[in-house]
């Protein structure tokens, strides 16, 4: 599992040893560029934005179908009312 310290490092938090002391480093910590350090972040901003999106537009479809079903039942109460009986 990788775990943020500062920009442009990553590091596993598996790791039973500290990052100066560790033998196999290259496993451990891992330096990555700002640029897809900028990137990642711009990606998860977009993500959380995207999944607002959704969130909204699946609530105003719910509602809609909701109302529809609404007036189906009342047409077909009227239709019951006044041509039936």
């Amino acid at each position: 599992m990788r775990v943020a310290t500062k920009r442009g490092t990553t590091v596993f938090s598996n790791c039973g040893y500290a990052n100066n002391n560790c033998y196999h480093k290259c496993f451990c910590s891992a330096l990555l560029p700002p640029a897809l350090d900028d990137k990642a972040s711009n990606l998860a901003t977009m993500s959380q934005k995207y999944k607002k999106d959704a969130h909204y537009l699946n609530l105003s479809s719910s509602y809609a179908k909701i109302a529809a079903i609404v007036v189906i039942v009342i047409v077909f109460l009227l239709f019951v009312r006044y041509w039936v009986f």
